[in-house]
């Protein structure tokens, strides 16, 4: 028969304990037909715990010297009657560890945000790759020549982009609320707010520039200092969520890779 006793610091005591132990605490299990002592020093414990645990479990054994009791400290090899006992005296903690790193209930709700996640950041990067190719447009006389045709291809585009970016991060919101996730609620609606304003933004089309003169209505002409203004603003405002969202990204296949792959 198994007895499993906890070591208390502050008193320097062995408390019997039946059901519960913790990754912090230092134990012994008493096997009472073998007459050995087995100790197991939690992954949170320390060296100095088990040191002073030692010292008193000794001390305790000497009060008994018709009683030969044979001391092992607990390794990688565990004996399965003690292994068993370890299993269920933990099984308390390592559901509560494994209900927080885990906070996900469903694998719907893993993969369907774990979509949300990757259009979320994928989509305003390429939108963002998407206008910076304006700067390979015709550069004559100080100013940016463009045609209105590839202009408008060319804002549309980036527009489309960010609605679709900005409906996972409405999806992303709804796994969040459901499985009551602060971190990604908080991140879903930065990034509603910033993907709204930027696709308000962005739909003003040729209203976005003020052309210089001698543009048509199929020739567009634009100051560099204007649109580099213009790729400035989208640029920040793209960070303020995709930056955050891609920590997130990262961090959530780390976490579920399990779940995922």
């Amino acid at each position: 028969m198994l007895k499993t006793y906890i070591f208390n610091e502050s008193t320097d005591s062995w408390i019997e304990e039946h059901s519960i132990l913790l990754y912090q605490d230092l134990c012994i299990f008493l096997d009472e037909e073998r007459n050995k002592i087995y100790i197991w020093n939690g992954p949170k414990s320390s060296k100095e715990k088990l040191e002073k645990g030692k010292e008193s479990l000794v001390k305790l054994i000497s009060n008994y010297p018709n009683r030969q009791l044979e001391i092992e400290i607990l390794s990688k090899k565990i004996p399965a009657l003690i292994k068993d006992k370890l299993d269920l005296m933990l099984e308390t903690v390592r559901k509560e560890e494994q209900a927080e790193k885990y906070k996900f209930s469903s694998f719907l709700a893993v993969r369907i945000y774990l979509i949300a996640l990757i259009i979320t950041v994928l989509l305003p990067i390429i939108s963002l790759i998407n206008l910076y190719f304006s700067l390979t447009w015709t550069f004559t006389g100080g100013t940016y020549h463009v045609s209105s045709t590839i202009f408008e291809t060319w804002i549309l585009i980036s527009f489309v982009l960010i609605l679709i970016s900005l409906g996972s991060l409405v999806v992303g919101l709804i796994v969040g609320i459901c499985e009551s996730e602060s971190q990604v609620i908080i991140f879903s609606l930065i990034g509603i707010l910033i993907s709204t304003g930027l696709s308000i933004y962005l739909s003003l089309g040729e209203f976005l520039f003020q052309f210089e003169e001698g543009s048509t209505p199929t020739l567009y002409l634009i100051r560099p200092v204007d649109l580099m203004m213009f790729l400035l603003i989208v640029s920040f405002s793209s960070a303020i969520f995709v930056i955050p969202n891609f920590i997130k990204l990262m961090s959530f296949m780390g976490r579920y890779r399990s779940f995922i792959f």
